[in-house]
C-alpha cells in the first residue's frame, strides 16, 4: 500500500486518481459513490491506522530509553 506519489507497480497498490481519497473529505461530503471511493476510504483509513502505530512504538520505544536511562 502505497501513497497517491508512488507509481503502482507490481506489489504496490496506491488509490485511484481523480476520486477522493482522505477521510475528511467523506466526513465533509458524505458516503462514498462507486468502488473507487469505497476502495480509497478503505485505503485512507488502513494508512492512519499504520501511521497511527507507527507513530505509537515510536513514543513507547523513547520511553523506554528514558525509564532505561533514569535507573
Amino acid at each position: 500500500m502505497v501513497d497517491d506519489g508512488y507509481l503502482n507497480e507490481y506489489e504496490y497498490l496506491d488509490p485511484y486518481k481523480d476520486e477522493r481519497y482522505h477521510l475528511q473529505d467523506f466526513r465533509l461530503h458524505g458516503q462514498p459513490n462507486g468502488q473507487e471511493e469505497v476502495f480509497n476510504r478503505a485505503h485512507s483509513s488502513l494508512r492512519d491506522v499504520i501511521v497511527f502505530f507507527w507513530s505509537m512504538e515510536a513514543e513507547v520505544e523513547n520511553f523506554a530509553k528514558y525509564v532505561c536511562l533514569s535507573i
